[in-house]
């Protein structure tokens, strides 16, 4: 939006490829020490359970994907919990919130695609995951 592009409530498969291109985008981007809200998977997971998923060929992101998330030193997974910590009043964003989320750990944890980037999922409250990921990053 930032950019000029205006996004129906509910975007179109166009609206989460261009996503998908600036996130592509961003991890190109020369820096280090960055850390990323979303990345390309998250992106990839709305769009294969878009409502016109059928109209996105996966196949043909899948060497730009790979590139731009070799360049991630690791992946922080916050899955939904149950109970689910997020308010949502619409039973139709609960269950797309709910699939994209069974797309994602299929793409991250289960590796779908042989992307290789490592994943580590958190759990708990928030200061619990900050905990997690800085014992993590210590590695790094």
């Amino acid at each position: 939006m930032e950019e000029g592009h205006e996004f129906a409530e509910m975007p179109s498969l166009e609206d989460i490829e261009l996503q998908l291109e600036r996130s592509i985008k961003s991890l190109a981007e020369e820096g280090t020490d960055r850390i990323f809200d979303r990345c390309p998977a998250d992106i990839l997971a709305y769009l294969i359970t878009h409502d016109d998923s059928e109209g996105f060929d996966v196949d043909a992101w899948l060497p730009r994907v790979r590139g731009a998330m070799e360049r991630l030193d690791l992946i922080v997974f916050v899955p939904i919990e149950n109970p689910d910590h997020v308010a949502i009043i619409e039973a139709d964003h609960a269950d797309l919130r709910r699939r994209v989320d069974e797309e994602l750990r299929d793409i991250l944890l289960d590796d779908r695609w042989g992307i290789g980037v490592e994943v580590l999922e958190v759990s708990g409250t928030p200061q619990e995951r900050v905990r997690q990921v800085l014992e993590r990053t210590a590695v790094f």
